[in-house]
């Protein structure tokens, strides 16, 4: 039973009753006597309004906890902030480890996601996903969205979720994601583009994520990350070298890094022989960064004799009973020609490699658009250079700087790798300008520099055959993006022909013949008169084209359409850098010491710190209206649908922990400082 208290009337606990109730001339004549204005507030009941002053404070100091430290550190500087705080508001916060928790995880983190997912709306998008286990075995895969701001009139890239998987197989991935995306309101059709690494569950030819989205979008393109690919070519390329040329590139750095003593003495000794100065910092080998190869061969090259000297000294110091093994290793290997000779040889191939890997790194939106189309180009120009090297040049592609290999010419250049007879002869081969002044200053056998030659070719070979691994399948339709940029769309003569746009990514909903009519009247436009200096770059030209035609009426729009299309292919993704800096957020979230972060918190600590990162940090956080409407009691209940995990903000303190953590940021330090 029910029971009215304004009527004191007793009826069914039924729907219909309690409508029926409601409409009856009795309650309607109850309610007019009821005086609303008479109502006591809550104020003057004992309970607690909190004003959003208040509760803007909270947030903020929530957003300040997880961008910099543990949740757990937030107990006392509370406290800390009331004492400082006397005489303002500060005086009266209140903020612990359980409230701070439950702010990140069911105020902000949703506001947040909320606020991307409204301001992505029905326009097209990109996806960047990359799998990683974090320090307790938990396998998630990241998603990274890239698409075209209306609110801040920009191209954004910003982190949109870590789903928990329990099988990395592409049809568990796949559907992971496709559930994600509906649960938080967004149409996975409208996905225009997919960045990736280069896994085969992610982006293999058959039964991978990208299958399955091209099944579902016939119209989705495929970005392979080449960061990973180029990291992935450069390993491979080097099993051809001595293994124990690895040895020394990364036990040089270890063996100073480890010991004061060591760094003075090769001070001294690198500031006699070079009247003073200092030398650079040795560049650690990591695996989880790209190509670092590069860097580090340089830096040994350039201190190659001050090494070769200190390992020398080291060792005519030692007595037959010291073992000193890495030390006389060392020693060994710097006076190995063989070994100086390839450092020599791999040290502008590297840098090479290493310089357009930087480039497809850049995560900003107008590298993204030219980039799509001009690193295209230097990767074709990249694999020819390194194949001239070694192969006959009747063997090869006709092809020239600055041009795509075409399908043909990529099983040409194939097909020319792996013949015997392609190859030039030893002695025709240019193994570099290092190499060849080295040789001519140096003894070595006929044996040794025929291995050290046959070694570098053999290098080569794997090298490019990787390199033609990488060039993607839609060179053209790649290309095509290069024809938007401000320089080629305004041209008067030569100007791209519409139909050399990349159309396939236009909207479908789009007129083809109102797009090619914006596209034929853009140039005919002074824009000078509306910009003053025309913007060179892609993004800030056609985010002003959007803003020219908004103020004018919907029926007198002239380049509306073709300005969106622009901004669509600008959401194209170039590389996975960005999904592997959340994933180092991620690594240095939940370390040993905090592996019982569970995953809720970890998403809402990520959100803040990938989304702040390039937004001024936690001082630029302004709270929104719709994490007032989530800061209630309701943000305390536990959801019945999970039991309890282990404490969020559980932050255990470990001595042992600790002093590991510390000895590991010292030794990423300058040690050179002593």
């Amino acid at each position: 039973m029910a029971k009215c208290t304004v009527c004191e009337e007793a009826f069914r606990a039924h729907k219909s009753d309690l409508k029926r109730h409601r409409l009856s001339k009795l309650h309607i004549a109850n309610m007019e006597k009821y005086n609303v204005a008479k109502q006591q507030r809550l104020e003057n009941l004992g309970v607690q309004v909190v004003a959003d002053e208040k509760k803007a404070n909270d947030l903020r100091l929530a957003v300040y906890i997880a961008m910099h430290s543990s949740i757990r550190s937030v107990d006392h500087l509370t406290d800390l902030l009331k004492i400082l705080g006397k005489g303002s508001s500060l005086e009266h916060l209140r903020m612990h480890r359980t409230k701070c928790s439950k702010l990140l995880v069911h105020v902000i983190s949703p506001a947040l996601l909320s606020d991307l997912v409204a301001d992505v709306g029905s326009e097209a998008f990109s996806l960047i996903l990359d799998e990683s286990t974090d320090i307790s075995t938990t396998k998630y895969l990241a998603v990274m969205i890239r698409y075209y701001s209306q609110q801040s009139n920009e191209v954004k890239t910003d982190f949109l979720g870590l789903l928990e998987v329990y099988r990395a197989t592409a049809s568990a991935l796949f559907r992971a994601v496709v559930e994600y995306l509906t649960q938080i309101g967004l149409n996975y059709k409208s996905a225009i583009g997919l960045g990736s690494d280069g896994g085969s569950n992610l982006c293999g030819q058959h039964n991978s994520v990208y299958a399955l989205f091209k099944a579902e979008v016939p119209d989705i393109m495929l970005l392979r990350c080449t960061c990973h690919s180029l990291n992935g070519v450069a390993s491979k390329a080097a099993e051809e070298l001595p293994a124990d040329l690895e040895f020394m590139v990364r036990e040089t750095r270890n063996w100073f890094s480890s010991s004061p003593l060591r760094r003075l003495q090769y001070r001294d000794l690198f500031a006699a022989i070079n009247k003073g100065d200092m030398p650079q910092q040795l560049v650690k080998l990591a695996a989880t960064r790209w190509l670092a190869w590069g860097k580090a061969v340089e830096v040994l090259l350039q201190q190659h004799l001050e090494l070769k000297t200190h390992f020398q000294s080291h060792v005519s110091s030692l007595k037959p009973a010291d073992k000193s093994t890495i030390g006389r290793k060392l020693h060994e290997c710097f006076r190995n020609e063989q070994f100086h000779l390839i450092l020599l040889f791999l040290k502008p191939i590297t840098a090479e490699i290493n310089k357009l890997n930087l480039k497809f790194q850049a995560t900003n939106a107008e590298a993204s658009f030219l980039g799509i189309a001009e690193l295209v180009v230097q990767l074709h120009d990249l694999t020819m250079n390194m194949a001239r090297i070694f192969i006959k040049a009747s063997h090869l592609p006709k092809v020239h700087l600055g041009e795509v290999l075409t399908d043909a010419q990529i099983v040409t250049l194939r097909e020319a790798v792996d013949a015997a007879d392609g190859r030039l002869p030893v002695e025709g081969i240019d193994f570099g300008a290092g190499f060849s002044s080295h040789l001519g200053k140096i003894h070595i056998s006929r044996e040794l520099l025929a291995d050290t030659q046959n070694r570098c070719v053999r290098y080569l070979a794997v090298l490019v055959k990787g390199l033609v691994a990488l060039l993607p399948d839609h060179a053209e339709r790649l290309l095509a993006v290069v024809n938007f940029t401000p320089r080629e769309a305004l041209k008067s003569v030569g100007r791209p022909n519409f139909y050399n746009l990349p159309l396939s990514l236009a909207d479908p909903a789009t007129d083809r013949d109102v797009l090619k009519t914006e596209w034929d009247r853009l140039s005919r436009k002074d824009w000078r008169l509306y910009f003053g200096d025309i913007p060179t770059g892609s993004v800030a030209f056609w985010t002003g084209v959007v803003d020219y035609d908004s103020i004018h009426p919907e029926g007198d729009k002239q380049f509306s359409n073709i300005a969106r299309f622009a901004l669509r292919v600008l959401c194209l993704p170039v590389s996975n850098a960005i999904v592997e800096r959340a994933f180092s957020y991620m690594n240095a979230v939940k370390l040993k010491s905090r592996n019982k972060l569970n995953t809720e918190m970890l998403v809402a600590i990520l959100r803040l710190r990938v989304g702040y990162s390039s937004r001024g940090c936690c001082v630029q956080f302004t709270p929104t209206q719709r994490m007032f409407e989530l800061f209630t009691a309701a943000m305390y209940e536990v959801p019945p649908r999970r039991a309890r995990a282990p404490e969020d903000h559980d932050d255990t303190d470990n001595t042992e922990d600790t002093l590991t953590v510390c000895a590991m940021v010292a030794d990423d330090e300058d040690w050179w400082d002593a």
